[in-house]
């Protein structure tokens, strides 16, 4: 099923420590003037303890109650419209937890949010999905998923791993001297890939905004996105 329209579905791939909890909060700056939902759906759920909240009901609290009895397509719609949770020290922007949603889902299931994600992706001009994607790669085509590799000097072992092709990558926690893995530059040379630059490492967060450097906003105007970026206001 075609997701409908909304503006773009950017993944976040990178392995624990890369800094892709610290990239979301950063984006959600660069993207202030547009309404954003940020989805966690990491293993540790850091990005939601970042800003200090706490979900008690997530995406698999919701898929739970859906195998406990049969529920309507739009009692599934307005219960997922209700999870987003608003980021106070954020324009416009909301953080969805995932939770442990099931690999594997009934045929009514996959019906069912076959309907409501895309319905609830519609009302924001960004996603920005932390996390492994699971049931969202069986409602919508690869080819409408952007993503962005987050990776360390230092994950050589993680880039071997990566099966993702047209990929975007950024180098996180980079010093000036800091190189590519030799694997990333390879499939950069190659064409898989493509390098939007380095990321230095950052102070804590009640400062990182403040200290958000040009070169990062260089980095983002190099996203494929269609639309324009605020101009940095750091």
């Amino acid at each position: 099923m075609s997701p409908g329209k909304y503006t773009t579905l950017l993944h976040l791939v990178g392995p624990v420590g890369s800094g892709k909890s610290t990239l979301c909060r950063l984006f959600l700056d660069s993207f202030s003037d547009k309404s954003v939902l940020v989805v966690d759906a990491s293993s540790d759920q850091l990005l939601l303890l970042s800003y200090g909240l706490q979900a008690s009901v997530t995406v698999a609290t919701l898929m739970q109650q859906m195998s406990m009895g049969p529920m309507t397509r739009e009692a599934v719609d307005w219960a997922l419209q209700d999870l987003p949770v608003s980021i106070a020290a954020e324009a416009d922007a909301e953080l969805l937890a995932w939770g442990d949603v099931p690999v594997s889902l009934s045929d009514v299931q996959l019906e069912l949010m076959n309907y409501a994600l895309p319905r609830l992706f519609r009302e924001y001009d960004v996603v920005i999905w932390d996390g492994p994607l699971g049931l969202v790669e069986q409602i919508y085509p690869k080819s409408e998923i952007s993503t962005l590799l987050v990776i360390t000097p230092k994950d050589e072992a993680f880039c071997q791993e990566v099966r993702e092709t047209n990929a975007m990558v950024l180098l996180s926690k980079a010093e000036a001297s800091d190189i590519l893995p030799p694997t990333a530059v390879m499939n950069i040379q190659s064409g898989n890939w493509k390098f939007l630059g380095k990321l230095p490492p950052l102070s804590p967060p009640e400062r990182r905004i403040r200290e958000l450097p040009q070169y990062f906003q260089d980095c983002l105007h190099k996203l494929d996105l269609p639309f324009e970026l605020r101009s940095s206001s750091l």
